[in-house]
């Protein structure tokens, strides 16, 4: 099959194009570059079957010019990290918004599949867990995240809206904190940050009383979930992809501390505004439609990605 895929210089853009390319699909990917690494690009165009082209797909002219016509749109253009897009945040929330809005109308154009990828960040500071997908989230509006937040939450209802107005066949994993090696280490979100810091020797920052609960899926078991929902015809909703497994930002980074057996010592600081309290996922909907559930443990993942990570810094 055809895919394009936007931010496949991203993280998990990267991750999911290299994983298509390998299955023998046709990778046509877009990238602005504004927070993608370079690097990736040059990496991912070593196989014959990926094409890239640079652009923005908040830019409506670049859109409509593509001459791409895949099987499926994969939307994954998004600044990800909290200290990234808040310092550009109506980039951000226009890339959330336009950008969806852009790639939609080009999917029903063309008569192509769109696979949204969207976030836990949509439930804000939630009141319950774990989270069940019908939960309409606590969010502030008008505070430092809402430029992804709300901007994402605006994006899936384009998404729905599409599908109602004019049968756009679409999925929408909100994902929950993926980590894996090919996140850069200077990614800026919690567990490249922590083990960078552990391998190098840094003090190992935790926001607040480190008390947070958060958890954490290894990049392997989102892509298993996301080829899933790609291949899935009929419309599920919007369905949580994460392991449900709770560890505490403070527990998190001891086990780091141990697994790379760093000397560094964990140092708090100053907690962020609208830092969440708890964010873990009810994957019953994934799991009862599509029998998917998360294998690799946060300590197995863990003890995979410091290796592989601390191989990088050797080799660097």
């Amino acid at each position: 099959m055809s895919y394009l895929v936007s931010g496949c210089a991203g993280f998990l853009g990267f991750s999911l194009s290299k994983k298509l390319l390998d299955d023998g699909h046709l990778v046509f990917g877009i990238d602005s570059l504004i927070s993608g690494n370079p690097e990736k690009i040059e990496n991912l165009v070593n196989y014959q079957n990926f094409i890239f082209q640079k652009g923005d797909i908040t830019d409506s002219d670049f859109v409509k010019a593509l001459y791409f016509k895949p099987d499926a749109v994969i939307n994954m253009a998004t600044v990800a990290s909290p200290m990234l897009y808040q310092k550009i945040p109506i980039e951000t929330l226009l890339n959330c918004v336009v950008g969806t809005n852009n790639l939609l109308e080009f999917a029903a154009r063309i008569g192509s599949r769109y696979i949204h990828i969207s976030t836990s960040e949509i439930y804000g500071n939630p009141l319950v867990s774990p989270i069940p997908e019908d939960y309409v989230g606590n969010t502030n509006i008008h505070g430092p995240r809402a430029c992804y937040a709300v901007g994402k939450q605006a994006a899936e209802t384009l998404c729905v809206d599409f599908h109602r107005q004019y049968n756009t066949s679409i999925q929408i994993p909100r994902i929950f904190n993926a980590y894996g090696a090919t996140q850069s280490l200077g990614d800026k979100r919690v567990i490249p940050t922590l083990i960078k810091q552990a391998l190098t020797g840094e003090p190992m920052t935790v926001s607040g009383d480190g008390e947070q609960i958060r958890s954490f899926m290894h990049i392997d078991d989102l892509l298993s979930a996301v080829i899933k929902l790609i291949n899935l015809n009929n419309y599920l909703g919007p369905v949580n992809v994460g392991n449900p497994e709770p560890v505490s930002i403070s527990n998190l980074a001891r086990k780091i501390q141990v697994i790379s057996r760093s000397k560094s010592r964990i140092r708090y600081t100053q907690k962020p505004e609208d830092d969440p309290v708890t964010r873990i996922p009810d994957i019953g909907k994934i799991t009862a439609a599509l029998n998917w559930k998360p294998n690799i443990s946060l300590d197995d993942g863990l003890q995979k990605v410091i290796s592989q990570y601390k191989h990088q810094l050797d080799h660097f």
